[in-house]
């Protein structure tokens, strides 16, 4: 059943993020600096996540946010930034999100991949 609902997902999410901003990189850095409460969502793996992420990021594998809404409840009505390696499982989370209530969901533009390839910093 679990498999099921993931192909769903998957099926529903393709490779086009619905109503939320993408958000370029180096709009994100400046936000961040300037102080504004962003949270930043690492959607990849664990071991991807540990392997290098988004400065200030948190990680939550795509397949494991449910259950997680309580955790992330403080943020429904604020930014909430999405990525993960290319896009597609930051597709999936955002649309969970978006159907928990989440009011403010964005997407790093050109995610994980992208941020390398322009140098932007990276934590370990």
């Amino acid at each position: 059943m679990k498999k099921t609902a993931m192909l769903l997902l998957l099926l529903l999410a393709g490779s086009a993020h619905a109503g939320w901003k993408e958000t370029p990189a180096q709009e994100l850095l400046q936000r961040q600096a300037g102080g504004e409460q962003v949270l930043v969502v690492d959607v990849r793996s664990s071991e991807e996540f540990a392997a290098g992420h988004v400065p200030g990021a948190i990680n939550l594998p795509h397949d494991i946010l449910t259950g997680s809404e309580p955790m992330l409840k403080d943020w429904k009505q604020k930014p909430v930034v999405v990525y993960c390696k290319s896009g597609r499982r930051s597709a999936i989370a955002a649309e969970f999100l978006e159907k928990q209530g989440f009011t403010q969901l964005e997407h790093l533009t050109g995610d994980m991949q992208d941020w390398q390839q322009q140098g932007r910093p990276v934590a370990r």
